[in-house]
């Protein structure tokens, strides 16, 4: 029998294989083969400051392109789209005639604000254009070009260490550039002392006996909290008049005659409402709720300032003992001078008694970490373990002193200051072990900004008042300005920025701004105030409206220079800032920069060549994002029902998909970390999460079968992700995940659900309430600072600090401060923690604090903080959803419309979420509290109802009317976010709400033996395994070395193309299919000898050999699949990782062994030359009975699994309880 030809269709499949195989591993080898653990170096940085400055000036080009899409979305042909070469900011765009410039104006507006990255919105320039009707002026978000040319004057690289290991003067400089910020918050002037001095050298108003009673209540609660000799009460007493230029014993003598003075106009406002009172009862009315409220409010103001002046007078002495504040200068001296100790790394830094709490800093160069060190006496009282009421009380009072005070702090100075065990500490470094930095000079940036500024103001702000036109009220650059003579300072526009001089900034000012100072503006505007209605006075008001328009759509926001905290020299000026100057440009960059200390650098951390692969990617992937949710918006436009919508969303100036092949490509050589076979966390480190289950009653979850279905939902939801080799395992009562590598996943995306909830907000406890606002606001405050110090910004941490405050942990509920004293007298309860249980029934009695999205104050409806009161029932559940739609409203934006459902599912049978949600919306609409009470809490509207989505506040609309059967959710969505809300929202959520309890990174020095031995082994098995095939089988062993090679390539490009990752038992599993592998060869190689000997013939031996040995093969090979099968049901992470490599192992050793090479001898048999296979035979011919001995075999297979089963059961191994606690894979 003749061996069988070669078929063309087998030289495709096996070409298509290897070409698979190749594709699949190249990334890999691409990827391990560069210098991943180098560190960046100046060549490197430079590199890498190039592609920012090409990056940030492509959005020029970019913003063309978009002009002309858009053009040509209206019909419309511009004759030109030019960027003005003098001001990078300003697009020219030339029509024909005036008609397509006005459609274009018209639409503008709206379309340029529409893009989806904020650094390339554009906008209507206010100014007019030089050629008319017939151009228009379209203004960038960024309003430089970076040349090329001053990369390295722009760019500095700093690495940490010098060449000789110690640290380099450049980081020093950084580090001691935040330090130095930070110590002058502790030690600059205290709040305390600024509000004072701003006090006594204002005039009565509102916001100053705000301020009076805010420092008299502080001074109150200070001399109840610490008995009279503490020494924490005399430096808090002490640091009350620490201000610049002041002399305490006269400031503190100020203080109390605007103590006295207010004390009297409080008596004055009381003695009045007591009389009214006494005229309502007469006539048998009431005073009315609102009144009541103030008349309460009035005596315990009373109260408080009485006390608060007799602190003042018994401990004058305390106050008058304050301490001139440390100044920057005098830190800076102090960094410069104090030494390093060599020995640990530690540099401490004395604040010298000007702060209540902090004795020293400390800098562990180490650990790149400023500590803050406590006084003994404090330090002591947070360590000690109180065993009285009194002492918990101080502990507790002590603790909130500190936190307000490193929060005061953290916000000054911009900085993160966390808890580290029993202090707080700054981070220096964004990347953990960052080893070199890129600085960019943020002082030319400004410079550049700022000329900029002097140069719109010239061309487009043209006043005609007397006054305020340029040669009586000139623009000058701040250098210009402080050589003019001191009469010529005294009127004109000075634009400033901070961030170019060395020398601190005025009292007031801020390097991370731009300033625009207009010099004797009130005094101008008093020259006609008595006259407001004459010609004059209008025309300056006109003009004066004008340049705080023109400002203003620059981003600026103007202020008086009386206003608090500014410096006295201003106080006849008034000023708009334009704050974070820099965030457009460094937002374009796309890098993680970070402006800290005196904000004259942003700068870029970096630690080796991998972070920058992986970080470049990121990029690219952010890019390449954008231009898909331009797509889909425009996609989304076109067949919108609002026919305007169309004109908004110009087409998409690139493909998508041509971008996302070149991405690919490009991201195939450079290193794709998506697309690379990945160590697993035995080997590599990576991410451990634990998890801990809540049920809807915020209760934990402890039932085994609801844990088992909780696990399982995680399960999908990480699949659904596309977390490859993940494990999840039960462990009491939480849920560990592990996952290998770095993960670009945290843990918070990883067990997001989308519950939604819709609560009312209890206005009585909000800042539309006029009686309560300022003890709202107090007490928020201190709730937000001390959850932001101690990292518990959740919603459960932020209401188990908020029922803290109120006296929830105090036997005799003692609220810990007068504004918390406040609300719990009006009536604010918050549940314990332990009493979670929430519902749907109406209870109006119990609230709680949600938490509004955002992150900073612009975000929180112009509130300090984002926190909210909110009943604590709901109103509705995300649950009882249904015919959830995507919608769009004009004035709103992308809006979700739904119903609600009838009825409950699951085990709810009490009442329908209808008559439930009516019964709550009833209750407030602003049709139902007209003429009651709660209209005075929301200034006659309807009270606000929450949405909270994820624990956060999307939404807050007013209730106009009572809800029953449907509703609308807006919350400024994005075409994407409202669509992956709606199909959330329609899928459903987990059953339970995940917690997560902790999120610690694996390191991967943990795995690296491990890793070596592994991969050594496996190493050390194939060459042995080649040696061997090749000595006793020459040349088909060679084939077969060469096959079990393909093989194991196989197996790599399977297993990358998985996703997956490599552990242990997977190289285990690697090694045991080499084996397999070979056996097959053997097989083989076995038949083809006997028949070779048989016929005499190579072709008909190779062919008969492959024949006879295929069953035995496939037998042998099917056997141990099914053994793989069934390790897979035990659902363990390395069981299972093991039986999945093991089984691509078993089928690409098949195709390889049993096609592969028999498609190789196919073709070897044609030669001629080729008529025998030469191979050892060290074991001659064998002559065993083994049908023979078949019986004897059978009774000792018998005995064996006899003893076996007797020794298994004496153990007593619990198997199925082994099983049950298996890793869950």
């Amino acid at each position: 029998m003749a061996m069988e030809k070669q078929k063309r269709w087998q030289l495709y499949l096996i070409i298509a294989v290897i070409v698979l195989t190749l594709y699949n591993i190249l990334p890999t080898i691409f990827y391990y083969s560069k210098p991943l653990s180098s560190p960046i170096d100046a060549p490197r940085a430079h590199d890498v400051a190039v592609s920012i400055v090409d990056r940030v000036n492509a959005l020029e080009d970019q913003s063309k392109d978009w002009l002309m899409s858009f053009s040509k979305l209206l019909g419309i042909k511009p004759e030109y789209v030019e960027l003005k070469a003098e001001d990078p900011r300003l697009f020219r765009v030339g029509f024909k005639n005036s008609q397509d410039a006005d459609l274009f104006k018209r639409f503008l507006s709206q379309a340029g604000a529409l893009i989806g990255f904020v650094p390339e919105q554009l906008s209507l320039y206010p100014g007019a254009s030089l050629n008319g009707a017939q151009e228009v002026l379209v203004a960038r978000q960024i309003g430089i070009h970076l040349d090329p040319a001053e990369v390295d004057q722009l760019f500095k690289f700093t690495p940490k260490y010098q060449e000789d290991g110690t640290i380099s003067k450049s980081y020093r400089d950084l580090v001691y550039d935040r330090t130095a910020l930070i110590a002058h918050g502790f030690a600059g002037p205290s709040e305390t002392g600024l509000t004072v001095k701003a006090i006594v050298e204002s005039p009565t108003s509102p916001e100053a006996e705000e301020r009076i009673l805010a420092l008299a209540r502080e001074i109150v609660d200070i001399d109840k909290s610490f008995a009279k000799e503490s020494t924490i009460a005399k430096r808090l007493f002490a640091s009350f008049m620490q201000v610049d230029g002041e002399n305490p014993k006269e400031l503190t003598q100020k203080f109390l005659a605007k103590v006295e003075t207010l004390k009297s106009t409080t008596e004055a406002r009381r003695e009045a409402l007591i009389q009214e009172q006494k005229k309502k009862t007469e006539s048998g009315e009431f005073l009315g709720e609102a009144k009541e409220q103030e008349l309460a409010a009035l005596g315990n103001q009373k109260q408080t300032l009485e006390a608060a002046s007799h602190v003042l007078r018994s401990r004058s002495a305390e106050f008058n003992a304050s301490l001139s504040p440390l100044s920057l200068e005098e830190i800076q001296k102090t960094l410069a001078t104090t030494p390093i100790n060599p020995k640990n790394s530690l540099q401490s830094i004395s604040l010298q008694d000007r702060n209540p709490f902090v004795d020293f800093l400390l800098i562990d160069w180490g650990s790149d970490r400023v500590s803050v060190k406590f006084y003994d006496d404090v330090q002591k009282i947070r360590e000690a373990d109180p065993k009285n009421e009194s002492l918990v009380y101080l502990k507790n009072k002590l603790n909130q002193y500190i936190v307000n005070d490193v929060s005061l702090v953290s916000r000054l100075t911009d900085e993160t200051i966390s808890p580290d065990g029993e202090t707080f500490s700054v981070n220096l470094n964004q990347l953990t072990n960052a080893q070199s930095f890129l600085t960019f000079d943020l002082g030319s940036l400004a410079n550049k900004q700022i000329h900029q500024v002097v140069q719109q103001l010239n061309q487009t702000w043209v006043p005609q008042h007397a006054d305020l036109v340029k040669e009586n009220y000139p623009v000058n650059l701040y250098d210009a300005y402080k050589k003019l003579p001191a009469q010529d300072q005294k009127l004109g526009l000075v634009i400033y920025a901070p961030a170019m001089y060395a020398e601190a900034p005025p009292q007031g000012f801020n390097n991370g701004s731009v300033y625009v100072i207009a010099k004797g503006l009130d005094t101008i505007i008093q020259k006609y105030r008595d006259n407001p209605k004459s010609a004059d006075s209008e025309l300056l008001m006109n003009n004066i409206s004008e340049l705080n328009d023109l400002l203003r759509k620059n981003g600026f926001i103007g202020y008086p220079g009386s206003s608090y905290g500014m410096g006295p020299e201003f106080s006849k000026d008034f000023i708009f800032e334009l704050q974070g100057y820099y965030q457009p440009l460094l937002t374009a960059t796309r890098e993680d920069f970070s402006v800290k200390g005196s904000k004259k650098l942003a700068v870029l951390d970096f630690t080796d060549v991998e972070q920058r692969i992986l970080t470049r990617n990121k990029i690219d992937d952010r890019i390449q994002e954008d231009l898909l949710k331009w797509a889909e918006d425009y996609s989304a436009a076109q067949v919108d029902l609002d026919a305007t919508r169309k004109y908004l969303i110009p087409a998409p100036t690139k493909n998508p998909y041509i971008e996302n092949f070149k991405l690919s490509f490009a991201k195939y050589f450079r290193g794709d970390d998506r697309k690379i076979l990945k160590w697993g966390l035995d080997l590599s480190g990576g991410k451990t999460v634990r998890i801990g289950l809540r049920d809807h009653n915020n209760r934990p979850v402890t039932n085994p079968e609801d844990l088992k279905q909780a696990t399982n939902e995680l399960y999908t939801r990480i699949n659904k992700m596309g977390v490859s080799e993940r494990t999840i395992r039960v462990e009491n009562n939480n849920i560990i995940l592990d996952f290998p590598g770095s993960q670009a996943l945290s843990a918070s995306e990883l067990v997001q659900a989308s519950a939604m909830y819709f609560h009312i907000v209890n206005e009585k406890f909000t800042p539309n309430n006029p009686t309560l606002k300022d003890s709202v606001n107090q007490f928020l405050q201190g709730v937000w600072n001390e959850a932001a110090v101690t990292n518990r910004k959740d919603v459960q941490g932020v209401n188990e600090i908020a029922w803290r405050h109120l006296g929830g942990d105090d036997q005799q509920t003692y609220p810990r401060s007068e504004a918390a004293r406040v609300l719990y007298d009006n009536g604010l309860r918050i549940p314990s923690p332990d009493d979670a249980t929430t519902g749907n029934a109406f209870n109006d009695t119990l609230s709680a604090v949600a938490i509004m999205r955002g992150d900073d104050y612009s975000e929180w409806e112009g509130q300090s903080t984002p926190l909210l009161i909110v009943f604590r029932n709901y109103a509705l559940e995300g649950s009882s959803l249904t015919n959830v739609q995507v919608g769009y409203d004009p004035t709103q934006g992308n809006i979700l419309n739904f119903a609600v459902k009838g009825s409950y599912d699951g085990n709810k049978v009490v009442g329908n979420p209808r008559d439930n949600f009516y019964a709550w919306t009833s209750q407030f609409a602003e049709d139902k509290i007209l003429g009651t009470p709660k209209e005075n809490y929301s200034h006659g509207r309807g009270w606000r109802m929450a949405v909270i989505l994820n624990q956060k506040v999307i939404s807050q609309p007013a209730l106009r009317a009572a809800l029953r059967d449907g509703a609308t959710i807006s919350g400024r969505f994005s075409q994407r976010e409202i669509n992956q809300l709606a199909a959330d929202l329609k899928a459903g959520s987990l059953s339970f709400t995940p917690h997560i309890l902790s999120e610690q990174n694996v390191s991967a020095e943990l795995g690296t033996q491990e890793r070596a031995r592994g991969i050594g082994a496996s190493l050390v098995a194939l060459a042995l395994v080649v040696i061997a095939m090749i000595s006793y089988y020459r040349f088909a062993g060679l084939v077969a070395s060469c096959a079990v090679l393909l093989n194991i390539l196989i197996m790599w490009g399977v297993l990358q193309n998985l996703d997956a990752a490599l552990t242990l038992p997977g190289i285990a599993g690697i090694v045991l299919t080499i084996g397999m592998a070979v056996d097959a060869n053997v097989l083989v190689f076995e038949r083809v000898r006997e028949e070779f000997k048989i016929s005499g013939r190579i072709a008909s031996a190779i062919q008969a050999g492959y024949r006879k040995a295929f069953s035995a093969i496939v037998d042998s090979n099917v056997t141990t699949i099914i053994a793989a099968l069934v390790l897979i049901q035990f659902d363990s992470g390395p069981i299972k990782g093991f039986a999945v490599t093991l089984i691509i192992g078993i089928l690409s050793s098949m195709f390889t062994a049993l096609f592969m090479t028999r498609y190789f001898f196919a073709g070897w048999v044609k030669n001629p030359n080729n008529k025998s296979l030469t191979m050892c035979e060290f074991i001659g011919k064998t002559h065993f009975d083994f049908i023979g001995q078949a019986k004897k075999a059978f009774i000792i297979s018998a005995i064996v699994m006899l003893v076996g089963s007797y020794l298994f059961i004496s153990q007593k191994i619990p198997f199925l309880e082994w099983i049950s606690q298996v890793d869950i894979h």
